[in-house]
């Protein structure tokens, strides 16, 4: 699989609602912040989400958009 476009590391911190959640950017110009970030998978991720989780984050194209990422990708079992 190719993965095109900006990607920055994340930390997962909680779930805020199916389709949003905080992490703590761990990279880039946002490195240590606290950010409501949009979850385009609602599904359950129990396994996956947990506090802590390394997850992959894509920054937003549209300036004016209430979350500044997108969660991309979560790292599992390393």
């Amino acid at each position: 699989m190719k993965i095109e476009g900006e990607m920055v590391r994340g930390r997962f911190l909680s779930r805020t609602s199916r389709f949003s959640v905080t992490a703590e950017v761990a990279e880039g110009p946002a490195d240590g912040e606290e950010q409501s970030c949009h979850l385009p998978n609602p599904g359950r991720l129990r396994e996956l989400l947990v506090p802590g989780a390394e997850i992959l984050l894509r920054p937003a194209k549209d300036p004016g958009r209430k979350t500044k990422f997108d969660v991309f990708a979560a790292v599992a079992d390393g």
